[in-house]
This record gives C-alpha cells, sequence and structure tokens, in this order.
C-alpha cells in the first residue's frame, strides 16, 4: 500500500485485473474481484489492509458488484452465476443461476429490494434481493450485454451492450421505453452509464471517449463533450446525480451534471481503469486496475468538493473557499458568510470575490452580486500559478449570466404572487 497527494491509497492486488468494486455502506471498506476469477476480497480504505478472509470464493469472472443502498447486500458476478452476499460477513445469501452467459453487469434498485443483471446471452432479468425469485425477464437485447444500471426514482432500468444502442425499460414491467445512443464502435466497458438525480437524463461514454446526455423523455441529445483520449479502451461512469466521474484507460476526470463542464484538472493514469465505484457517502471515488485499486479522497482532488458547482441558486461555493467562510456557508447563514468573504478581498481575489457574487444573489443583493461577477477577471488563472488541485476561475460572464438570470426568476415570482387572486 503506498499514498501521494492525490492518489490517497493504492492498494497492491497482486496481478490480478480488478474489475468487480463496491464499497461498504460506512465507507470504511471496499471489496473487489477480479477478470481471471478465483478470489472477492476485501480490504480497509483507511490503510488498504486486507480484511480477514471471504468464504466461497467465485470461480468464474467478477466483472461487476454493486453495494445496496441499506447496507445489507452486495451483489457480484461468478462468471454464469449471480452472487447475493451479506454486507457485513460476505457470507453467501443466493446463487442465482439462470443466465447462459458470462455475467458482466449488475445493479441494485434504490429501494435495495431488487438486483438486476446484465448478461453476455443478451438477457436483462429482474430478481428478488431477499428470495432470489425472478420479477422481471429474460428481457432479450439480441446482442452482448455489459452494463445495467437503475435509475434514482427505481423506475427505470438502462443496458448498455457490445453493439446495439442504449436502452431504457420499464423497471416494473419490462416494456422498453426508448432507445438513447448506440456506440460508435464495440463497448465492452462495464459501467458506461450514469443517471442525473431527477432519473430523467442519461449519460453514455463510448470507448471513443464521447460522453453524451440524453433526455429519456424525447431520446434527444442534450449535450455530448469529448473526454481526454487518444487510445480507445474501456470508458467508465460513475454518479452520484450531481457530479460525474469520467474514467478512460490513461485519465479521469469530474464533470457537472448541470452545467456539463469539467472540475478541475484531469488526473493521469498509469496502467488503466477496469473497474470503479463511488461510496456511498462521496467521499471516496475508487478505480479498479492492472494489480492494483487507486483509492482517491475526493476533497484531495476537488478542493472543497462540497461546493464547486457554479449555480447561485444552490446552498453551494463556487471554488476554493476557506472553512471560515465554508462553516456559514453551508449552514446559510449568508450575512455572516458575506462578511467573512468580504474580509479576504484582495488585489488578487478572484474566487472570493465569485463566491461573494453568489452569497449576495442569496441575500437577494442583485447590484452588488452583479457588480462582483463583473470584478472577477475575464481571464483564467495560469495553471502555472495553481496548485496541482486548484480549479481556474471562470471569467465574470457566466457568473453575471447566472446572477441577472437569478434575479429574473425572483422579481418574476414576486410579479405572479402579486396577481395571483387569493381565495
Amino acid at each position: 500500500m503506498s499514498t501521494t497527494m492525490s492518489l490517497t491509497i493504492e492498494i497492491q492486488t497482486k496481478r490480478e485485473e480488478v474489475w468487480g468494486l463496491a464499497f461498504s455502506l460506512d465507507g470504511r471498506e471496499i471489496l473487489s474481484g477480479s477478470y481471471s476469477g478465483g478470489w472477492f476480497r476485501r480490504w480497509q480504505v483507511e490503510d488498504g489492509e486486507e480484511v480477514g478472509t471471504v468464504s466461497n470464493m467465485p470461480s468464474g469472472p467478477v466483472l461487476a458488484a454493486a453495494a445496496s443502498k441499506d447496507g445489507r447486500w452486495i451483489v457480484h458476478g461468478d462468471g454464469n452465476v449471480v452472487v447475493v452476499r451479506s454486507a457485513t460477513t460476505l457470507q453467501q445469501v443466493l446463487r442465482v443461476r439462470e443466465h447462459t452467459g458470462r455475467v458482466d453487469g449488475v445493479d441494485v434498485s434504490p429501494d435495495s429490494t431488487r438486483f438486476a443483471s446484465a448478461s453476455a446471452d443478451g438477457t436483462l432479468r429482474v430478481f428478488s434481493i431477499t428470495t432470489g425469485e425472478r420479477l422481471l425477464g429474460p428481457i432479450q437485447n439480441g446482442a452482448w450485454l455489459t452494463a445495467v444500471k437503475f435509475s434514482p426514482s427505481g423506475e427505470y432500468i438502462a443496458t448498455a451492450s457490445s453493439s446495439s444502442p442504449v436502452r431504457v425499460w420499464d423497471a416494473n414491467t419490462g416494456s422498453r421505453l426508448t432507445e438513447v445512443a448506440r456506440p460508435s464502435m464495440n463497448n465492452w466497458s462495464h459501467a458506461p452509464l450514469a443517471w442525473s438525480s431527477d432519473s430523467k437524463q442519461l449519460f453514455f461514454v463510448t470507448p471513443d471517449g464521447k460522453v453524451t446526455c440524453h433526455d429519456i423523455s424525447t431520446s434527444n441529445v442534450i449535450r455530448e463533450w469529448l473526454l481526454l483520449i487518444n487510445d480507445p479502451g474501456y470508458c467508465s461512469l460513475a454518479s452520484n446525480g450531481t457530479f460525474i466521474a469520467c474514467s478512460t484507460p490513461i485519465s479521469l476526470s469530474f464533470w457537472d451534471t448541470s452545467s456539463y463542464t469539467r472540475i478541475g484538472f484531469p488526473i493521469k493514469v498509469v496502467g488503466g481503469i477496469y473497474g470503479v465505484a463511488l461510496s456511498s457517502d462521496d467521499n471516496y471515488f475508487a478505480c479498479g486496475g492492472h494489480g492494483k485499486i487507486a483509492i482517491y479522497i475526493l476533497r484531495n482532488i476537488l478542493p472543497n468538493h462540497d461546493g464547486i458547482f457554479l449555480d447561485p441558486t444552490s446552498r453551494l461555493p463556487l471554488m476554493q473557499v476557506s472553512d471560515e467562510v465554508f462553516k456559514p456557508w453551508i449552514e446559510g447563514d449568508w450575512k455572516n458568510a458575506e462578511a467573512t468573504v468580504s474580509q479576504e478581498i484582495g488585489d488578487r481575489s478572484h474566487h472570493a470575490l465569485a463566491n461573494r457574487a453568489l452569497v449576495r444573489a442569496h441575500l437577494k443583493q442583485w447590484d452588488a452580486a452583479v457588480d462582483d461577477a463583473k470584478r472577477v477577471p475575464s481571464f483564467p488563472v495560469s495553471s502555472s500559478s495553481c496548485s496541482p488541485h486548484c480549479i481556474l476561475v471562470p471569467c465574470h460572464q457566466p457568473i453575471a449570466h447566472r446572477a441577472h438570470r437569478t434575479r429574473r426568476r425572483a422579481v418574476w415570482s414576486k410579479r405572479k404572487e402579486a396577481f395571483t387572486p387569493s381565495f
């Protein structure tokens, strides 16, 4: 086990290619499975030490793993079998033998009552997590399925395939609702899907490094962007609904799901990434590679990652912010936050000005907010003057635009209230 500034913990797993990854509910442990099969292991996140032994080791490839949100279950593939384990003891609870091909994707429903599996036999199936009873399927896809993902609402299931379109299914009836994307080439990634927090948008990453955001009600592409990649391979996504972690064979980057902009700088990766996992408390992000697991503490690579999103209507800071400002900000004590951040404004305090603009927008001091936004430099700070984890300051126009937009919404809301009759 070794540590660096951004690569907080690196767990050496001998020569195994690590694919299936899942965090425990409290984020203190991570479980991993290998491509070659034969082991499923548990590690402490804090120091990377292996924890105990796991009985009933898998005999086939463990290409996917998922943890239930209630902290009770771990689901993973084992060749053609789907295994359900107790999250506390890792004892096997169920072994479901229904697929005729390798299980490449698994996921657990948000209410922790069902799990879905996607297989090389081209079928999607949904089971009870306590009894193993099949609730849906086999739903024929017509091509090798590599990934499956429940929407946060639990209403939908998305599947990705090696060659056929990404499809969205009704999680209760199994009916196909829409097709939202077609891979640009054969896609063998086992985690290329992510949902927005409202379950209305689906993100999909292709192995040539393009991420597309789709409106599932219309199948229209809302936005797409190209990751920093020049060697097609396994590309994966993990999301908490607010940001997306995008991995390629050579880089790891984070993106805001509301503005579709990159957060901070990409992180160079050596040795490739196969499996990915995000802890339920959003503190850790893990990447499985060849003979290792890299665990990142998000606060080390995303400064004040609780507050990096450019949205004056949210309760979160824009970028770097001191602890003295962050505390009243997150508590909603806007007057104290304004007073504290004002004390930090100096000759080179562009980030403090930007943050004060958003604080003043919360206080409905619209003109003052726009004035602060206009004082933010219209050029980004040189990366040479920033720390490796510094976020570049955006130009003042987007901040001013969002402050103006927030003001217009407030004025319109007041007008509506004034002309709405009361009964």
